[in-house]
C-alpha cells in the first residue's frame, strides 16, 4: 500500500482539531440551556404540589424533556470521547512521522562513503560522528517515549489500537535500522583510522630507511 503523505496526516489532525472546536462550541450552547431545563423541572414539580389541573400533562411533558435532555448529554459525552480519541491518536501519528523524518535525515548522513583519506580527515569524521551520536541518543529517548505513549493510547482507545501499534512499530523498525547503520559507520571509521595510522607509520619507516641508506652510501 502506498504511504500517506505528511500533508495527509496534517489534514487528518486538522480535521480532528476542527471537530474538537465545534464540539466545544456545541457543549457551551448545551450548557446555556441547562438552567432552563432545571427551571422547567422545578416548575413542573411546583405545579404538581399545587394540584394544578394540568399537572399530570405537565409532568408527562417534563419527563419527555428530561429524557431527551439526558439522551442529548449522553450523546455529547460519547462524541466528546470519540473526538478526543481522534485528536490524541492524530497527534501521536504526527509525532511518529516527525521522528521518522528526523531519522531519515540522520540516515542520509550515515550513508556517506567518505571515510577520510588521511588520519586528520578520519579524526575529523569521527568527531562529527560523536556529535551525531548525541542526536541519536535524543532520538532513542523519543522512540522510547513513543512506545510508552503507544501502550497508553492502545489501552485508552482500543478501537484505534491497531493503527497506533502499527505506527509505533514502524518507528521502532526505523530506529533499529538507524542504530545498526550508525554502528557500522563507526566501525568503518575506526578501521579507516587504523589504516591511515598504519600507512603513516609505514611511510615514516620508509623515509627513515631511505635516510639511513643515504647516510651509508659511499660518497
Amino acid at each position: 500500500a502506498a504511504e500517506s503523505s505528511s500533508s495527509d496526516f496534517d489534514d487528518h489532525l486538522l480535521n480532528a482539531e476542527v471537530l474538537q472546536g465545534k464540539l466545544e462550541d456545541f457543549q457551551k450552547d448545551l450548557s446555556s440551556y441547562e438552567a432552563q431545563v432545571q427551571a422547567s423541572q422545578a416548575a413542573s414539580s411546583q405545579y404538581e404540589e399545587q394540584k394544578h389541573p394540568k399537572s399530570t400533562a405537565m409532568a408527562d411533558k417534563q419527563k419527555d424533556l428530561s429524557a431527551l435532555w439526558e439522551r442529548l448529554q449522553g450523546l455529547c459525552a460519547e462524541r466528546e470521547e470519540q473526538v478526543k480519541a481522534a485528536v490524541d491518536v492524530e497527534h501521536f501519528i504526527r509525532d511518529v512521522k516527525e521522528a521518522a523524518a528526523w531519522m531519515g535525515e540522520k540516515s542520509t548522513i550515515l550513508s556517506s562513503e567518505d571515510f577520510g583519506d588521511n588520519a586528520a580527515a578520519v579524526q575529523a569524521l569521527l568527531k562529527s560522528h560523536e556529535g551525531l551520536e548525541q542526536d541519536l541518543s535524543a532520538l532513542q529517548d523519543k522512540v522510547k517515549s513513543l512506545a510508552q505513549r503507544s501502550t497508553e493510547l492502545q489501552q485508552r482507545y482500543p478501537q484505534s489500537a491497531n493503527r497506533v501499534s502499527e505506527s509505533e512499530q514502524e518507528a521502532q523498525t526505523d530506529w533499529d535500522a538507524l542504530r545498526k547503520k550508525a554502528d557500522v559507520r563507526k566501525e568503518r571509521l575506526d578501521a579507516s583510522l587504523e589504516l591511515q595510522q598504519f600507512l603513516s607509520s609505514v611511510r615514516d619507516l620508509i623515509s627513515w630507511c631511505n635516510d639511513v641508506r643515504t647516510l651509508m652510501s659511499p660518497e
